[in-house]
């Protein structure tokens, strides 16, 4: 359903009224309440942990994912992801600074999402096996897998389609939509092959250290926002 929201092969998202993007983002919000909710109904100590830690990492991200986006919001006059990502193809000069910041915390709060090292935290194998889905098996554990690995493929088109929107149709011409279509693998291979570069660039770190780190892209959020008040 989200991923229907984001625009992908055009500028303009084909399920209008799902593509603001305060209830994109909390609609994520409610999928990360139920999957730490299913961890927690399962009566495994090593799902109640993970279930916790999911939802900390949830407090310590959305933040910075809001900020990002408000920033664009505001420069582009509209919380609509489509109007958003029509505008933005052309805003870069508006306010250079503002929305690179912007991008950079947004990327950085992807990153976070996508659950790569060092912030596996909820599914750490090393300490908790599998975090929630300790105690899932057979088909429920298949469909949870895919619908992770759906949740990742959302969040990197959610970046490119808002942010970085090069390479999508400006009309519903075929000729376009084919490109289009040609140009999207490649953006999201691009995508995943630089999360896997730096995340195999770093090692796990510590719970608790966890915290200290997502305040750098709440830091770039926050002035990005400055950015924007200034003009820059």
């Amino acid at each position: 359903m989200l991923a229907m929201a984001l625009p992908a092969l055009t500028r303009h998202s084909p399920a209008g009224p799902l593509a603001d993007l305060i209830t994109f983002v909390y609609l994520f919000g409610l999928a990360r309440f139920f999957f730490a909710l299913s961890g927690v109904d399962s009566g495994s100590s090593f799902a109640g942990i993970g279930a916790g830690r999911e939802l900390t990492l949830g407090i310590l991200v959305e933040p910075t994912m809001m900020l990002s986006l408000l920033v664009v919001a505001l420069i582009e006059g509209s919380t609509n992801l489509g109007a958003i990502a029509s505008g933005m193809s052309g805003s870069y000069l508006q306010s250079p600074a503002a929305i690179g910041l912007a991008l950079a915390a947004f990327a950085f709060a992807v990153f976070i999402e996508m659950g790569k090292l060092p912030f596996d935290l909820a599914e750490a194998e090393q300490e908790l096996q599998e975090g929630p889905l300790t105690e899932y098996s057979g088909p429920s554990l298949a469909l949870l897998k895919l619908g992770l690995a759906l949740k990742k493929v959302v969040l990197a088109q959610f970046m490119l389609g808002v942010f970085l929107p090069l390479g999508a149709a400006d009309s519903l011409a075929p000729a376009a939509l084919l490109a289009a279509a040609a140009w999207l693998p490649l953006k999201l291979l691009a995508v995943f092959l630089i999360a896997s570069v730096i995340e195999n660039s770093m090692a796990r770190g510590r719970f608790l250290l966890t915290a200290r780190v997502t305040w750098v892209g709440f830091g770039l959020a926050a002035l990005s926002f400055a950015f924007y008040l200034t003009g820059l």
